[in-house]
């Protein structure tokens, strides 16, 4: 017997391959990434041009180009989704990362600080931290967290010799790095 399984919580799928739970072992993990542009087009029945808009505007996620009409402009998307507090291109990203850091954490602390334009450790950590900075042993392995469940990422500066101090951080997937600073700032999560 071949079972699949699909989820976007990657918290939930990991958790069923650690130790001691049913697919120890067992499984394979994948990776599924978002709708191309050729699918987006065929869902959205755009032209070329306009299905580049919707694939930027969607990110490919399935059920927000599945939520967006077939020959709908993006901005007639646009309004109907900002009109709609529940629509999909405005709750995704918030309840992708609520199924990641369910409980109030330094995580969540941390991807304020990034989401709202804090790049470099000291300002994140200052940030964070609220009344104080978060210890360097406390952030630095939330961000190495963070990046590898790629809610993050880490850009290092072009130089002849590696510069692994001068770091810059910034939201990795594009869905949450579209208004991160929006996002973040009126986020309750």
């Amino acid at each position: 017997m071949l079972l699949l399984l699909v989820a976007s919580d990657v918290s939930v799928m990991e958790s069923l391959q650690s130790y001691g739970r049913p697919f120890f072992g067992r499984a394979t993990k994948m990776t599924v990434r978002p709708l191309n542009l050729a699918d987006v087009q065929a869902m959205t029945e755009l032209n070329a041009a306009d299905a580049v808009d919707a694939q930027l505007i969607t990110g490919g996620f399935p059920e927000i180009v599945q939520s967006w009409r077939p020959g709908m402009s993006r901005i007639d998307f646009l309004r109907a989704s900002v009109a709609n507090p529940l629509s999909p291109l405005l709750v995704a990203g918030e309840l992708s990362l609520l199924g990641e850091f369910p409980e109030a954490s330094h995580s969540r602390a941390v991807l304020e600080a990034v989401g709202s334009g804090e790049r470099t450790f000291s300002a994140i950590a200052a940030q964070a931290g609220g009344g104080g900075a978060l210890p360097s042993g406390t952030l630095s392995p939330l961000l190495t967290t963070l990046q590898a469940k790629r809610v993050l990422t880490a850009d290092l500066p072009l130089s002849a010799k590696q510069d692994n101090k001068n770091k810059r951080y910034r939201i990795a997937d594009p869905y949450l790095r579209l208004g991160s600073q929006d996002f973040f700032a009126r986020s309750n999560f």
